[in-house]
């Protein structure tokens, strides 16, 4: 059986779950705490989009439980990744030196 990944069926059912709940919840962003627009698809910048709780590249676990997860813009979920992941590109061309988040 192949492995899951970000664009598998189990991902996307368990992304579009995390963002039910967060509808019926009305959550806001978990990134930057503005209200979400839940009318919009997951694919617009200010659409809701399932947040891993801890990045996949730092380990994080790809099916965790659907609790777990945040619900958080498109475009916040994006920018949070983008930083994150300069940090630690920039701390892997340093020589033995750990990482701290």
């Amino acid at each position: 059986m192949s492995e899951a990944h970000r664009s598998s069926r189990a991902w996307r059912n368990l992304a579009r779950a995390r963002v039910q709940l967060g509808k019926a919840a009305d959550e806001p962003c978990a990134v930057c705490g503005g209200a979400i627009d839940y009318q919009l698809s997951g694919r617009h910048r200010d659409g809701p989009t399932a947040d891993h709780p801890e990045m996949l590249m730092l380990g994080g676990e790809l099916l965790p439980p659907v609790g777990e997860l945040r619900v958080a813009h498109r475009h916040c979920n994006g920018r949070h990744g983008a930083r994150v992941a300069g940090k630690v590109r920039a701390r892997r061309q340093q020589a033995n030196t750990p990482l701290r988040y």
